[in-house]
């Protein structure tokens, strides 16, 4: 296939790789952030490898180093794309962010990150990390904005901190997208023994904020690093409303049982929160690691209930096999598999 040349500056050679329907720049004629040159059309590149904060940012053969360089040119409420054109390196922050504590806040609503790299369901190419281990970011990155695609990126976030937890994404906005993503925390054997670890936290505020966001065809959890405490991969806190897991695999791995791939907070949820065709994984012994007690927590009163559909729970040497309900569960589950077993969903006081 011959060059494709699109609008704002994109060519692409072969196949286009594009974002999902509707993600369009719709920048305004000469609309340009004060700090960015003219030319600037909506459209930027990132990438770890042959990226230079010096260049335009705007083709794949210019690309910026850092993600919070190309972000901090977005006007934001645009539908302004970000690409992490994928690598051997991955993409990380310039020293505006500070080595330790809060990463990059992403506040800017209908701003995307769209990685371009083999569409895998773990471990994609198109990476953004913390760069060196001693750079603990809790969280990686805080998503506060609304509307926001982020399609084909991993999220690795492997800071050391023997006191700290190492959150990877936190999510407070609303409405937004999280496709073919992996979001992993604790990559690092300090912060995965922390029990406030968490690779993904969605958070509300009473009023709305931290709902209706979807996770698809996402890898959630890790299990290259044992978790050492009683952690969770997902926490849902503080009246989160109608989120939706669908087709994710939610994995961890741990030294002891009691390490929660799930919890669910008192008044953690609004309405309800639904996970379909979700696998919920532990190797346990089969990798060294312990045979969790439970997939998921759920406080008893949770706020709102808990829709699980045609989910698995298991994996090598796992002891639960199918997800349960307890008496004052509110967990309403249509799920193939055995009775048998460790309880995969608990209710907790």
């Amino acid at each position: 296939m011959a060059n494709s040349h699109f609008p704002y500056g994109l060519s692409v050679y072969g196949v286009p790789v594009l974002p999902g329907p509707g993600v369009i720049p719709n920048l305004k004629p000469n609309e340009n952030p004060t700090k960015i040159a003219a030319g600037y059309a909506g459209v930027q590149f990132v990438c770890g490898d042959t990226g230079s904060d010096a260049n335009t940012g705007f083709t794949p053969e210019s690309p910026l180093k850092n993600l919070d360089t190309a972000y901090n040119r977005t006007l934001g409420g645009r539908n302004e794309i970000i690409f992490v054109v994928g690598g051997a390196s991955s993409v990380n922050f310039s020293s505006a962010i500070a080595s330790a504590g809060v990463g990059l806040v992403w506040s800017k609503s209908y701003t995307h990150l769209v990685g371009l790299s083999a569409s895998g369901s773990s471990g994609m190419r198109s990476h953004v990390s913390n760069g060196a281990s001693t750079n603990l970011y809790t969280p990686l990155i805080t998503v506060s904005g609304n509307g926001c695609l982020f399609e084909n990126i991993e999220f690795f976030n492997g800071g050391a901190h023997a006191t700290e937890a190492a959150v990877c994404v936190l999510v407070t906005g609303s409405y937004n997208s999280f496709v073919n993503c992996q979001i992993s925390g604790g990559g690092h054997a300090t912060a995965a023994a922390n029990a406030a670890t968490r690779s993904l936290v969605v958070q509300g505020n009473g009023t709305g904020g931290g709902g209706e966001n979807t996770f698809r065809h996402c890898y959630i959890g890790l299990t290259t690093v044992q978790r050492g405490s009683t952690s969770s991969e997902i926490e849902l806190k503080t009246n989160t409303p109608r989120n939706w897991f669908e087709d994710c695999t939610i994995a961890s791995a741990a030294s002891q049982n009691g390490t929660i791939l799930v919890s669910i907070d008192a008044t953690g949820i609004q309405d309800f929160v639904v996970f379909r065709n979700c696998l919920f994984v532990n190797p346990g012994t089969a990798q060294g690691a312990s045979i969790l007690a439970q997939a998921m927590a759920v406080n008893a009163t949770p706020g709102g209930v808990v829709m699980l559909h045609n989910c698995l729970s298991g994996g090598a040497s796992v002891s639960f096999t199918k997800f349960q309900t307890t008496a004052s569960g509110p967990v309403f589950a249509d799920n193939p598999g055995s009775a048998t077993g460790v309880l995969g969903v608990a209710a907790t006081s």
